[in-house]
C-alpha cells in the first residue's frame, strides 16, 4: 500500500497520538440478561407519558469492515473533534469479543468479503480466542480491596503469557450485587471517603472516555437510588397516613422534588387530592423503573494495561458489571455464566470473590489443572487467612472478660487461620485423592465451562493442536441445554421462584455442593490445586464470624442431605468406572460421619465434660463429687438452654416495620446489642470448659500413658480393656500427627503455623460447636444473604400460610434435634449411673476406633493425593514437550506476532476519523 500524501498522513497520526482514540470503546451500555442465554442492549423511551423499552442484540456492526480497513490509508479532512466520541454502530469491547468468539455471527457479517479477506479475519479470531473468564463478586467492599484482586490475577499473567495465553485472552468480569449498594460513604459536605467506588469512575473513566452524564455510574446510580426513595416515600401507606392528617400538609414545603411536580403541573398547593394523584403517579412511574431494571445492569467496558517482564504493553479487557438489583452472590454467578459466558464461550471460568488476593501464579496454576487433565470439570485453590496488622477488633458489646481474653490474648482471625490450615492439610488432599471435592468455595474456584453442559467423553483421537477445532467444538457444546447451570441457578432464574421446603431453601444457601455433585455426576473430576494460593478477608469478630457460619453450616447441612438422596440416580449414568464410584461413595460416608457428629457435637461434649468430672472426683465422697458434676453439668447445660432462647428470638428484620432510618438504626442497635453481647459473654465461658475439658484431658493421657504404664509395657501387651484404650487413643494421635511430621519436609512454615495457631483454635472450638450450630439450627428459616428486596405495598394473600408452613417445618427441625442431643445425654448418664463395669472405657473405646479408622483413612488419601501429585507433573512436564514437537509441525503465529496483530486491528477499529462516503483510497 502506498501513501500519496505523506504530509496529512503524518499529521493525522500526530493527531491520533493527542485525543483519546478509544473512546468509543469503552462506553457504558445498559444491558439486560437474558434468562435463556445472553444480553441484550436495551434503550428506553418515552410514548404517552408511559416509559417503553426497545431491547436489541449487541451489534457486532462494522466490525469485519475496519479489520479489514485495517492498513488502508486515512485522511485528514474527515477528523472529528476532540471534544467528540467517535460514532460507531456496534457496542465497543463487548462487541469486539462477541465478533472474535461468536462464528455465526461473523459469518454473517464478513459473507460480502472476498476469500482472502474472509481467510484473514477467520485466522485472526482463530488465533486469538478467549480463553479465560474471572468472576469477580462485589457487594460494598472498598476499592482497595477490588484492587487487591486485580493485582492478584495480574501476577499470573507472566505464566500464562509463557504458556501461550495472551492477557487479551483473559476477561475480567467485576459483578457488583445491586447498585445502590456500592461503597460511597460520602461525609455530610459531600466528601467521599476513601475506597469509594463512584469518585473513581468520575475522576479516571468518566473523564478519559468522555462519558455522557446520563451514562455514568454517578448519574445511574442517583437516579436509582432517588426512585428506590420515591417508593418508599410515596407508598400506599404514607399516602393514606397523609390522606387522614392533613396537617401534614405542611411536609410539602420540604419535600422540593414534589413541590416541584406541583409546580410543573400548575395544581394548587392546598388542593390536597391534587398532591396525593402526583403522589400516585410518582410513586408509579418510580415502580415502574425500578421494575424495567430488575434484570438491567450498566456495564463500564475497560482494559488494564499489563507490562510484562521484557515483553511490549498488552491490554486484559475488564467488564465492570453494576446491577441495579441487589440480588446474592448467586445472582451474580447468573449474570456471569448466563450472561458474558454464554456471549463469549470461553473454555475456563474463574470465580473469585472481591478481597482475595491470588498469590504470584496462582490463578494460572488453577487453571493449569483443568488444561492438563481434560476430565477435571472443577478445581479450588488453596485458601489461607490474610491476618489484619491491626490484631483482634475490640467490638462494641464485648463485655470486660470477653474484651480480655478475645482481644487480648486468643484471637479469633488466627483460629480460622488454623481451621483453614487444617482443612487444606487434610480434608482437601484425602478428597481431591478421591477425586471429587465437596464443596468448591465460590471465592476461589475454576470451572471448565464446557463440563456444565457436555458429559465428558474420553478422547481416543490422537490428539492435534488445532485451535479452530477447539473453539468449534466449544461453540457445540455450549449451545446443547446447559442442564446443570440451570439446575444450579434455578432459584433466580424465575424471579417468582418459592422453594417448597425449608430444607430446599437452606440447600441452596450452599449450592457449591450440589454443583459440584452434578459436575462428578456428568462424568468429571474435581480437584484440590496446592499451588494456587489464595488470601481472604476473615470476619474480624466473632459476630461477623457467626452470621457467616450461620449460612454455611444451614446450607452445607442440607445441601449434603440432598446430595445423599439424589446421588444413587445420578452416579450409575456418570460414566465413571467401579473404582471412581466407589471413592465417591467412601467421600459421601465421611460427610455423613462429619454431619452426625455435628448434629450430636452437643450432647458429646457434655458427655466428655461428665466423664472428665467422673474421674477428677472419683476419689471424693459421693455426695461432695454428686455435688460437684451437678454444678458443673447444671451450668453448662444453662448456658446451652440460654443459646437456644436468644437464637430462637433475636429477630433483626422487626425493625423494618419502622419508617424513620434514624429510628430504625437506634431500634437494630438495642437489638444487637441485647442479644449480640450475651452470645459473646456465653462465648468467653464455653471457650473456658473447653481449655478445662482439654487440659485435663491431656493431663489424665500423660499420666496413665507414662506414669500409670511403664513404654515397655504398654506396647509388649494391652492386656486389659483400659491399656487398650490408651493404645487407641495413642495410635489416633499418631495418625493425626503423621501428616503433619510429613509436611514438615513440605512446608516447614505452615505447620509451625498450625502449632501457634492452635490454641486459639481450642479456645474458640466451643463457639465453632455450640455458638454457631445452636445459632444456626434455631434459625433456619433465616435465609438471608445480608439483601433487601422492594418493599411490597399490598399483602399477599398466601404470605400468612407460607410462613405458617415453614414456621412449623422450623419447630419439626428443632423439636427432632433437641430430643435427639438430649436422649443421648440421658442414655449415657443413664449407663453412668448403673455403673456398668468399664462402661466409659468402651464409649472411649469405641469412639476411638471409629476416630482411628477415619485418620488412618485421612492419612492414605494424604499419601496417594502427594504420588498423584508427583506423577501429575511428570506428565504436565511430557506434555509441553509433545506441544512444542508440535508447534513445530503446525506453523502457528508466535505470542508476539499475534500481539502485534491484535495491536493493528484495534487501532484500525477506532479510527476518530471515519471516511466520508464517496471518498476513494489510494492504493
Amino acid at each position: 500500500m502506498k501513501h500519496t500524501n505523506t504530509t496529512s498522513f503524518g499529521r493525522t497520526m500526530e493527531f491520533i497520538r493527542k485525543i483519546s482514540d478509544y473512546r468509543s470503546r469503552y462506553q457504558p451500555l445498559e444491558l439486560q440478561l437474558q434468562k435463556n442465554g445472553g444480553l441484550q442492549k436495551q434503550i428506553f423511551y418515552e410514548e404517552n407519558g408511559i416509559t417503553k423499552v426497545h431491547s436489541t442484540n449487541i451489534s457486532i456492526k462494522g466490525i469485519g469492515s475496519l479489520r479489514k480497513a485495517a492498513d488502508q490509508t486515512v485522511k485528514n479532512e474527515s477528523m472529528m473533534k476532540q471534544s467528540q466520541v467517535m460514532k460507531i454502530d456496534h457496542e465497543g469491547l463487548i462487541s469486539e469479543i462477541i465478533f472474535l468468539q461468536n462464528k455465526d455471527r461473523r459469518k454473517t457479517e464478513i459473507e460480502q468479503f472476498d476469500g482472502n479477506q474472509q481467510k484473514e479475519i477467520e485466522e485472526f479470531c482463530r488465533e486469538n480466542p478467549i480463553k479465560v473468564m474471572i468472576c469477580i463478586t462485589m457487594y460494598s467492599e472498598p476499592l482497595s480491596e477490588l484492587q487487591k484482586s486485580l493485582q492478584g490475577i495480574q501476577e499470573s499473567l507472566q505464566e500464562f503469557y509463557e504458556n501461550d495465553i495472551l492477557p487479551q485472552q483473559i476477561v475480567v468480569v467485576v459483578i457488583y450485587d445491586g447498585i445502590e449498594n456500592i461503597r460511597n460513604q460520602a461525609d455530610e459536605n459531600n466528601n467521599n471517603q476513601e475506597g469509594d467506588i463512584i469518585p473513581y469512575f468520575c475522576q479516571y473513566l468518566d473523564k478519559q472516555n468522555n462519558i455522557e452524564v446520563n451514562q455514568t455510574l454517578e448519574y445511574q446510580y442517583l437516579r436509582y437510588k432517588f426512585k428506590k426513595e420515591l417508593i418508599q416515600k410515596y407508598s400506599l401507606e404514607q399516602r393514606k397516613l397523609f390522606q387522614e392528617k392533613p396537617d401534614q400538609l405542611k411536609s410539602i414545603y420540604q419535600d422540593k422534588y414534589l413541590r416541584n411536580e406541583i409546580k410543573q403541573q400548575q395544581q394548587n398547593e392546598n388542593d390536597l387530592q391534587a398532591i396525593i394523584k402526583i403522589m400516585e403517579e410518582q410513586h408509579r412511574k418510580a415502580v415502574e423503573y425500578v421494575k424495567l431494571r430488575q434484570d438491567n445492569a450498566l456495564v463500564y467496558q475497560n482494559v488494564q494495561k499489563i507490562k510484562l517482564p521484557n515483553k511490549d504493553e498488552e491490554q486484559m479487557p475488564i467488564f465492570h458489571v453494576f446491577k441495579f438489583a441487589n440480588g446474592t452472590k448467586l445472582s451474580s454467578h447468573l449474570w456471569f455464566f448466563k450472561g458474558f459466558c454464554h456471549e463469549f464461550k470461553p473454555e475456563y471460568c474463574v470465580l473469585m470473590d472481591c478481597g482475595a488476593r491470588p498469590q504470584k501464579g496462582s490463578v494460572y496454576n488453577l487453571v493449569k489443572e483443568l488444561i492438563d487433565n481434560d476430565q477435571v470439570g472443577g478445581a479450588c485453590g488453596k485458601m489461607t487467612i490474610e491476618l489484619s496488622k491491626t490484631g483482634n477488633q475490640k467490638d462494641e458489646y464485648m463485655d470486660i472478660l470477653t474484651e480480655l481474653l478475645s482481644v487480648n490474648i486468643f484471637n479469633i482471625e488466627r483460629c480460622q487461620k488454623c481451621e483453614y490450615d487444617i482443612g487444606n492439610l487434610l480434608d482437601k488432599q484425602f478428597e481431591s485423592a478421591l477425586n471429587f471435592i465437596q464443596v468448591l468455595p465460590g471465592a476461589y474456584s475454576a470451572y471448565r465451562y464446557k463440563a456444565f453442559s457436555t458429559k465428558y467423553k474420553k478422547n481416543t483421537e490422537p490428539e492435534i493442536n488445532n485451535s479452530q477445532q477447539v473453539q468449534a467444538n466449544n461453540e457445540q457444546e455450549v449451545s446443547q441445554n446447559e442442564n446443570i447451570l440451570d439446575y444450579y441457578l434455578k432459584s433466580k432464574l424465575d424471579h417468582n421462584y418459592e422453594h417448597a421446603t425449608l430444607e430446599e431453601a437452606n440447600m441452596f444457601l450452599a449450592e457449591d455442593r450440589v454443583l459440584c455433585l452434578y459436575l462428578f455426576c456428568n462424568g468429571y473430576y474435581l480437584r484440590y490445586v496446592r499451588d494456587a494460593l489464595v488470601e481472604v478477608d476473615p470476619p474480624q469478630t466473632m459476630i461477623q464470624l457467626l452470621l457467616q457460619r450461620r449460612r454455611w453450616i444451614n446450607g452445607s447441612f442440607f445441601a449434603l442431605n440432598y446430595v445423599i438422596k439424589k446421588f444413587g440416580e445420578l452416579l450409575p449414568n456418570s460414566g465413571h468406572s467401579r473404582t471412581d464410584q466407589y471413592l465417591f461413595i467412601i467421600c459421601l460416608v465421611f460427610a455423613r460421619i462429619s454431619q452426625a457428629m455435628q448434629y450430636s457435637i452437643i450432647s458429646l461434649q457434655m458427655v466428655w465434660l461428665y466423664m472428665i468430672l467422673n474421674t477428677l472426683t472419683e476419689t471424693l465422697e459421693k455426695v461432695v463429687a454428686a455435688a460437684i458434676k451437678q454444678a458443673v453439668m447444671g451450668s453448662y447445660g444453662f448456658l446451652i438452654f440460654c443459646l437456644i432462647y436468644l437464637s430462637l428470638n433475636y429477630n433483626p428484620s422487626s425493625v423494618n416495620m419502622i419508617s424513620k432510618k434514624d429510628e430504625k438504626e437506634e431500634e437494630r442497635h438495642k437489638i444487637n446489642s441485647y442479644f449480640f453481647s450475651k452470645f459473646y459473654g456465653i462465648s468467653t465461658l464455653l471457650g473456658l470448659f473447653s481449655i478445662f475439658n482439654a487440659g485435663i484431658t491431656i493431663y489424665l493421657f500423660i499420666e496413665e500413658l507414662i506414669i500409670n504404664l511403664s513404654p515397655f509395657n504398654f506396647f509388649q501387651y494391652p492386656q486389659d480393656l483400659p491399656s487398650y484404650v490408651y493404645f487407641i487413643v495413642l495410635l489416633s494421635i499418631i495418625l493425626t500427627i503423621l501428616p503433619f511430621l510429613l509436611q514438615i519436609c513440605i512446608d516447614r512454615k505452615l505447620v509451625i503455623q498450625i502449632a501457634i495457631n492452635s490454641i486459639h483454635y481450642v479456645y474458640y472450638m466451643p463457639t465453632y460447636t455450640h455458638l454457631f450450630i445452636t445459632y444456626s439450627f434455631c434459625r433456619i428459616d433465616d435465609l438471608t444473604w445480608g439483601t433487601k428486596g422492594l418493599t411490597q405495598e399490598l399483602e399477599n394473600k398466601d404470605q400468612n400460610n407460607r410462613e405458617s408452613n415453614k414456621k412449623y417445618q422450623k419447630a419439626k427441625f428443632l423439636v427432632k434435634w433437641i430430643f435427639w442431643n438430649v436422649a443421648l445425654v440421658l442414655t449415657f448418664y443413664l449407663l453412668f449411673s448403673f455403673k456398668i463395669q468399664n462402661i466409659i472405657i468402651i464409649i472411649v473405646l469405641a469412639l476411638g476406633v471409629t476416630f482411628s479408622i477415619l485418620q488412618l483413612a485421612k492419612f492414605f488419601g494424604y499419601f496417594k493425593f502427594w504420588i498423584k501429585l508427583i506423577i501429575s507433573k511428570k506428565e504436565s512436564n511430557n506434555q509441553v514437550h509433545n506441544f512444542n514437537e508440535q508447534q513445530q509441525i503446525v506453523r502457528r503465529k508466535t505470542k508476539k506476532e499475534r500481539s502485534i496483530k491484535q495491536k493493528e486491528y484495534t487501532k484500525a477499529l477506532y479510527q476518530p476519523f471515519p471516511q466520508d462516503e464517496g471518498q476513494s483510497q489510494t492504493q
